[in-house]
Parts: C-alpha cells; structure tokens; sequence
C-alpha cells in the first residue's frame, strides 16, 4: 500500500500551507504518485443512477476526491469557478471535451480527448469541460481530483437537447458528494478474512458498554457524534451512527443540490457549535473571502461544513464513529438491564448501551383523498424527495399545498431551472414566510415572560405579540425585533401553556408565528416576489377539497377562504407541501413505530411529538423516564415547541452528550 502511504503524506503535508495551493504544483504533484485502485479502498463507491463523489480529504485552502464512473456515466458541462483542478486517471479511461461561447452565446464543443489509466490533466480555475466515461458496458473509471481552494459555486451550463441529450437532466440531478475518512480506513483484507463492516458489526454485536448508537444521520445525529467525541476526553467510545440514506450529516434540509436554496439564518448565527459562535463563519470565510456576518450561503455550502464537522470528530483519539447506510427498523430493550437490541432493514443486529433517536422531520400527511386512480407522475406526496419536479415541461402548471418554506423552495428551484408555467399554491391562510431585513435588526428587550403560576392563554399571547410589534413599528422599528426578542424564551411560554391552549395555538396562531418567526433570505424572497409580480406564482387562502386525474393531467378543486362556491384548476402535477407530520402516531418511520408498539416511548397529549424528560429520555408507556433510549429535534416538539433551528438543536446536541457520557461513567 505504498502508493496510499505516499497520497497520505502529500496531503498532510499539503495541511500546513496557509493558502491556495499553486495549479502547476498540484499537476507536478500528481504526476509524482504512484497510487492505484487498490490504495484508494474504503473511498470507492459507484452508483448506477449517476457518478459518484467521494470527498477523502477536505481543508479551507484545498480538497481531494475520488470520483467513481460507470460506464456511460458523465458530469455535467461545468467550469469551477475560480478554483484549480489537477485530474489524475487512477484506473479506466477518462474522456474529457472542452467547450468554448460560439458568436452567439451557444456553447460548441473545441477538442475531446481520452486519457489513459495513470494520466494527468487540470482546469487552471477557468475554461469549461465535461468529463466521463464512455468506454464500453462494465470498464469502470477511477480518477482522483484535487481543488484548490475548494469551488465554493459551480457554474453549470444548459444545452439544448439536440446539441446534447439529456444534459438539463443532469443539471437538475447532479451527483452526491460523500465523505469518508480516508486516513482511517482500513485497506482491503485477503481473501478468505472479513471485510471491515463485517468486523464492525461483530463487534457491536458484543455486550459493549461504551457503544451509542445514533439512529438517524442528519444535522442533529450528526451534531450528537460530534459532541460525544469532543467530550469523551480519554474515555473509548464507539459511536454507531445510522443513515438510511447514503449522505451524513446533511440531513432534509443541507441534502439540497439546488445552491438557490439558501440558508434562513445569516452565516453569523449558524455556528454549529455553541461555545464558539463565530465557527460557521469563520469555516466560510477561508473559502469565501467575501463572506460577512450577514451573508445568506447556499444550504449545499452548509451541508459541506456539517460533513467537515462530523469528518473531523472521526479523526478524534479514543473515538470510533462508524457511519452505517442502513435503516434501523426495530428497537427492543433486554428484560435483563443489559444492551439495546436495535435490528436494521439489510437484517444486521447491533446492541449499544445508549440510544438516541434523530430522526428529523418526518413527511407530510396526505391531505385528503383521491378521487379514483392517480395519473403517472401527476403527483408527489413528499416535497422533500429527490426530483420532485422532474419531468415537467416548462410550460405545465403546478399546484403546490402549503405556502410554507418547503412550498418557497419548489418555487425557487422551478425557477433556477427555467420553470415557466404557472405555480399555484393554496393554503389555509395563504401565508408566506416573512423576508428577513436587508439589515439586521437588535431584538426588543423581554416584554412578556410568564410568571410562578400564571395562567397565559393562547390568544392572549397572540394579542400581547400583535400589540408590541404594533408600538415597535410606530416607534420608528421593525417587527422582527419583537418576534426576535420572543426566541430566548419561546419554550418556556410553550411550557406555560395548558395541553388545551397548546391545542389552540397550533390551530389558529402557529400558521402566523411560523411564517413570522422562519423567515427567509432576502434574496429567496426577491425570487418570490418576482414570481408573484410576473403571474409565475399565484398564492390562495382556501383549501382544496378534490383531487381527481384527468388523462396525464389532475384536476383541481378547491375553496377560496370564506367561500362555500368550489373553482378548478387543470394541472399536470401537485405537490404536497403541508408541512412535517404533526402527529407522531400516523407516520411511516418503521423505527418510531417499533418504539410506540413496543412501550418505549408513549406521544405527548397533542401527539406533536415524544413524551420526554428534561434530558431528552424518553417516557415509556406506563409513564416511567427511560434510561437507555434518548430523543433529539423534532421529536422533542412536543415539550419544547422550538426545536428544529441550529440554535436549539446545538444547544440540544451538546446537552445530550454531556447526558449520555456522564450515564455510562456512572
């Protein structure tokens, strides 16, 4: 393995540079290598859907990747965007055509050319290609990449269909990026020894008293391992981190390939860590000079940190983060006192002392019925799933349920992608978040705090809100003062409410809190504007009452607010954009069902959530505080209401470890 030995010691040497490394020396540094397929073990990974990216190392000032190719597999046309890239070819032949502006702005292709197994070419931060392999059915390509500095934004280009077929499909579905710890992971073993996830597995198959197993990958499982290993000192650890899907860290929300979704909270504020404040910002700007307090990054940009984050405490001493892609569908806890038997979908069995279950925001409900057989394609029961707006012409309408943000980033998506039919989008009260400020705004001083033993009221609340940002705004202030002044103590109001005025809020204030209190970039907005003002994006307070197919198409009926007479609308596709499910009994997660059927845990009263204590564990069914199995995010809505934004989560993740940790010294 001398060839991964010698990769390895070029990027930690790489490590120490304090700035972007030169493009001649990035060429001359790959032409040096000696590395084959066999030196790049536990970073191969191909997938038949498309190439795969996998991230093996990743710094401010630079990033390496190995890229896995099938055959017919290719990128799309794309430049990098001021950053370098040297290519080298690890196994397979890579194609490669270079692309120039024509006189009239179309791009034409200038050259291609095919580069053998152990050749090197690069992008010196400027110019436009597409690389691929186009060799025949089952010869896989290999190539390892290096950017420096990593490209904050790609800027990729639209072909006609003609010119290129099928490439505005791969722009719309680029590729994923996974990360791996490559410094760590173990070379390929003989034949005739275990593979590494197998030995994993055996050993968690022991009764080891210092194994947690994190069900649930995203940004709160993510921010839990990451908090663990940061505080496990010298103590061994063993983290089990568990991801149905095959990308950590990201979650729904950092999982976007659109980098039109933006994040909802400036670069300032979204530290993932809450002893260091400045941390996302500052991760920002080693790669984006530019970057300010108030800047809005792309939600991809985010995900990257989360993954940078969950990489680094892999690499911690004493902590072993093993990243499994499977679905845990099962949980039951040994009569005895001892380990937590959890089962996953691919048939493996793993116990842990600790479990805790960060399962993110679970689906939208349907919202009522069809009317006869669904037409193919005219429907799409989760916003959040990949290419959800795939297949539609550019001129076919769209009807969107829900105004909310998952409804805000089909419609900004649809328009990046040149989307321009009309989208219709109904709700209840026909509410879009609120834009944030163009500049910031300092939150009012505390103007309404419950004290020991007083009775607050849903509407009350409400009316003391309206009243105070009424007085700001004559004042000569901005609203969202108040509403931020509000964030400190939202959850102890929401623990001074009564089950039944809890049950009154989610019903008639929730809807305008929500779009008050989540509000998006100002840029988001200008896309959302432009829309509405250009016909694109026509918003309705009602409800719709049918849903009926008709040919490809779906008839539409629904009612305005306030209106008993029904209207029609014919389009070709609606999308569910409802909202997660807010009630934990009637959703499809397998594991949350093992938990409630087996007594684990038990709903709160209004079913928002888990029944949980203070520290997160949950209550089982006869109301006794479990000890073993713990709950994070969503899953706490129930007693925190808040508890879905970076701020709370942080504080949640690093709260719970401090739990966790503490429980196994004991």
């Amino acid at each position: 393995m001398r060839g991964r030995s010698q990769l390895l010691d070029l990027l930690r040497c790489w490590d120490d540079r304090p700035d972007a490394l030169p493009y001649a020396e990035l060429l001359q540094a790959l032409k040096g290598l000696d590395v084959d397929r066999a030196d790049l073990a536990g970073a191969l990974s191909f997938d038949d859907r498309g190439y795969r990216r996998v991230a093996i190392w990743r710094r401010p000032h630079f990033e390496a990747l190995v890229l896995c190719w099938k055959s017919g597999q290719t990128s799309p046309i794309h430049d990098h965007t001021g950053s370098s890239c040297a290519v080298r070819v690890i196994d397979g032949r890579a194609t490669e055509t270079r692309f120039a502006p024509s006189p009239c702005g179309r791009l034409i292709p200038r050259h291609t050319r095919v580069f053998a197994t152990g050749a090197v070419l690069g992008c010196p931060g400027s110019g436009i290609h597409q690389m691929g392999n186009l060799e025949m059915a089952g010869s896989d390509l290999v190539t390892l990449h290096i950017y420096s500095p990593p490209p904050l934004r790609w800027q990729f280009y639209s072909l006609d269909q003609t010119t290129l077929a099928g490439h505005d499909h791969k722009i719309r579905n680029r590729p994923t990026t996974v990360v791996v710890d490559f410094a760590h992971a173990l070379p390929p073993v003989p034949p005739g020894l275990k593979r590494t996830e197998e030995i994993a597995m055996d050993t968690f198959g022991t009764a080891d008293t210092s194994t947690i197993a994190i069900v649930g990958g995203g940004f709160s499982g993510a921010l839990v391992a990451a908090q663990l290993a940061a505080l496990a000192e010298t103590a061994p650890l063993r983290i089990a981190l568990f991801e149905k899907g095959d990308r950590f860290a990201r979650g729904l929300a950092y999982g976007t390939r659109c980098d039109h979704h933006l994040l909802n909270v400036p670069a300032g504020l979204m530290s993932a860590l809450p002893d260091e404040p400045s941390h996302f910002l500052d991760w920002l700007r080693a790669r984006d000079p530019d970057a300010q307090h108030g800047t809005f990054a792309p939600r991809r940009v985010y995900g990257d940190y989360l993954e940078d984050l969950l990489a680094q405490a892999a690499r911690r001493p004493g902590v072993s983060i093993d990243m499994i892609c499977d679905e845990v569908v099962d949980i039951k806890e040994d009569d005895s006192g001892g380990p937590v038997h959890l089962s996953t979908r691919s048939g493996r069995s793993v116990r842990a002392a600790r479990v805790v279950l960060a399962l993110g925001h679970q689906p939208p409900q349907e919202p009522l019925a069809w009317d006869g057989p669904v037409p193919a394609g005219a429907y799409a029961g989760d916003p959040w799933a990949p290419g959800v707006l795939e297949g539609l012409a550019e001129d076919d309408s769209v009807v969107l349920i829900g105004t909310g943000l998952s409804a805000i980033d089909l419609v900004v998506e649809a328009c990046a992608n040149g989307h321009r039919g009309t989208i219709h989008a109904i709700s209840r009260h026909g509410l879009l978040p609120s834009p944030h400020a163009q500049s910031p705004v300092t939150p009012r001083p505390h103007f309404v705090v419950p004290g020991p033993g007083s009775a607050m009221t849903a509407r009350g609340l409400f009316r003391r809100v309206r009243t105070e940002a009424a007085l700001c705004e004559r004042e000569g202030g901005n609203w969202r003062a108040v509403v931020d002044a509000l964030r400190p103590v939202t959850q102890t109001l929401w623990g001074a409410l009564g089950d039944r005025e809890r049950q009154r809020f989610v019903r008639h204030v929730a809807p305008r809190w929500e779009v008050h209190r989540h509000r998006v970039a100002p840029a988001v907005d200008g896309v959302i504007q432009a829309a509405q003002r250009e016909g694109r994006l026509v918003v309705t307070a009602g409800r719709v009452v049918g849903l009926k197919g008709q040919g490809e198409h779906v008839a539409v009926t629904f009612q305005r607010r306030g209106d008993e007479r029904t209207e029609s609308l014919v389009v070709r596709r609606v999308i569910n954009c409802t909202g997660p499910a807010r009630d934990i009994r009637n959703v499809p997660s397998a594991v949350l069902r093992s938990v409630l059927a087996r007594g684990l845990g038990r709903p709160g009263p209004l079913a928002l959530g888990l029944d949980v204590t203070e520290t997160g564990a949950l209550v089982d069914a006869d109301g006794r505080p479990q000890t073993r199995v713990f709950a994070i995010g969503p899953l706490l809505k129930e007693r925190l209401w808040e508890s879905t934004a970076v701020r709370e989560l942080r504080s949640q993740a690093r709260e719970l470890a401090q739990t966790l940790l503490a429980d196994l010294r004991e």
